[in-house]
């Protein structure tokens, strides 16, 4: 504090060329005074006035490129959205396309699968036609193998009965031609025995 010291006083005189003062504070200007400072102001509006213009026209020129950016940018988003709804458009398309083929193959297939499973009945009942006419033929074959074993059969009693009848009716010949013999030799003793006996007187 000691080494500082105070400021020289200020006095208005000192400052009065700088200063400028308002109308009326007792300060009375030239007539060129008051066209040069006319014009001075007159230029700063003026240069105001232009770098205002120019900083308008530069703020258009920015608004309207911003706008049109904007705008621009509004229609490219608007035909991503576009190209978007497009491309699912077409995916829905391929989706549905590739769903409905898998679907005309399902269906082909229940098809095909039922078809088979017809021609497998349809072989089934074939076969089964098939073994009932095998079985039929097997017992016409066994009927007739027993028709055929029972008509031997028959041909063999019947064989059998008449070589009976004809042993039974060449033993009764046999019996009649052994008892006639008899007979006759029976005679034939009885007359021997008669004719040798005496005679009576």
């Amino acid at each position: 504090m000691a080494n500082t010291s105070l400021p020289p006083a200020y006095t208005a005189v000192e400052n009065t060329g700088e200063l400028e003062r308002p109308e009326g504070a007792g300060i009375t200007r030239t007539r060129e005074e008051e066209a040069a400072k006319s014009k001075r102001q007159k230029a700063k509006i003026d240069q105001l006035c232009a770098e205002t213009g120019e900083w308008g026209r530069a703020k258009r020129t920015v608004c309207k490129r911003e706008k049109e950016r904007r705008k621009e940018r509004k229609l490219e988003v608007e035909r991503e959205k576009d190209g978007e709804r497009a491309r699912r458009r077409e995916w829905k398309s391929r989706r549905d396309m590739e769903i409905e083929r898998e679907r005309r193959k399902a269906k082909e297939r229940e098809l095909e699968m039922e078809r088979e499973r017809e021609r497998e009945r349809e072989r089934e009942q074939e076969e089964e036609r098939e073994q009932e006419e095998e079985r039929e033929q097997e017992e016409e074959r066994e009927q007739e193998e027993r028709e055929q074993e029972e008509k031997r059969e028959s041909e063999g009693c019947n064989e059998r009965a008449r070589e009976t009848e004809s042993w039974r009716t060449g033993d009764s010949e046999k019996d009649a031609i052994v008892a006639a013999a008899t007979v006759v030799r029976l005679l034939l003793v009885q007359i021997y025995l008669q004719s040798s006996l005496p005679s009576s007187p």
